[in-house]
């Protein structure tokens, strides 16, 4: 699952590619820090909105799957 972000500049694209890249939170804080000035900035902003994308993912997932157990207990 990746994260679709959209109105992304070629520059923070890559960003975001590099941050989905890391395998741990600490190396994406790690890469953030690494960085400096607006790129720092940008990283921040693009790492909120990959997490707030995931979330999203993750509700919808736990949605559908309550929706269809109470689908199913109203059968009975």
């Amino acid at each position: 699952m990746n994260p679709t972000l959209s109105n992304l500049t070629p520059r923070q694209k890559l960003l975001a590619d590099l941050i989905w890249a890391c395998t741990t939170l600490e190396q994406a804080q790690t890469l953030v820090q690494s960085l400096q000035g607006q790129d720092r900035w940008d990283a921040r902003a693009i790492m909120q909105c990959l997490v707030l994308e995931v979330l999203e993912e993750r509700i919808e997932d736990y949605k559908d799957a309550a929706t269809d157990c109470i689908a199913r207990v109203m059968l009975r």
